[in-house]
């Protein structure tokens, strides 16, 4: 299956891609993955709203393309 941004967070950590894209991501920042485990199960595009402004909708356009190669 296709990661896009209406993907839950949960399907791009399980994806071998974009897992290892979100979890650089979260380490850059100094976030654990573990606090991703509210958002587990909402889409990734959400996630620009629910973050205080540590997500953008750009961080979002470029993790799609990344894994869509």
């Amino acid at each position: 299956m296709a990661l896009t941004a209406q993907s839950t967070v949960n399907e791009w950590l399980e994806d071998p891609v974009g897992g290892a894209l979100i979890r650089d991501l979260m380490s850059q920042r100094g976030v654990p993955e573990a606090m991703l485990a509210p958002v587990r199960t909402i889409p990734l595009e959400q996630v620009v709203a629910l973050s205080g402004g540590m997500v953008s909708q750009e961080i979002v356009d470029d993790l799609v393309a990344k894994v869509s190669g």
